[in-house]
């Protein structure tokens, strides 16, 4: 592998760490379908609970191993974070980067969420 190539490849998992990145996508490069993410990701609390009370799993995760819940709290959706706990989500669930739902939301400074998250005994 060319050093340039290593460089781009380091550059991008950079952008992808600290959120630039916001694309959802397989090694490949194809987008997958996660309605849970999505849902979450579009702040849309209305299909969020739809999701969960049909069965799906409240510990999705994106195809970067980033739960739902740590999605929600690093944007501060207070009220999607709420319904993926009540739906049964982990918040001792970390990211495939070791990020903690808490963690996130203190990022975010989002007060509403972190109260949210101590509510559920996080």
């Amino acid at each position: 592998m060319k050093c340039s190539t290593i460089a781009v490849v380091l550059a991008a998992i950079s952008l992808v760490r600290f959120g630039a990145i916001g694309q959802v996508a397989n090694v490949a490069g194809t987008p997958q379908a996660r309605p849970l993410v999505t849902a979450v990701l579009a702040n849309d609390l209305d299909q969020v609970r739809s999701l969960l009370a049909s069965g799906e799993k409240p510990d999705s995760r994106d195809d970067l191993g980033v739960t739902a819940l740590v999605l929600a709290c690093g944007r501060g959706f207070d009220r999607i974070a709420e319904a993926l706990l009540v739906g049964g989500a982990d918040w001792r669930k970390t990211s495939s980067y070791g990020k903690l739902p808490t963690v996130e939301a203190a990022r975010a400074d989002s007060l509403k969420t972190l109260g949210v998250l101590a509510s559920r005994k996080a």
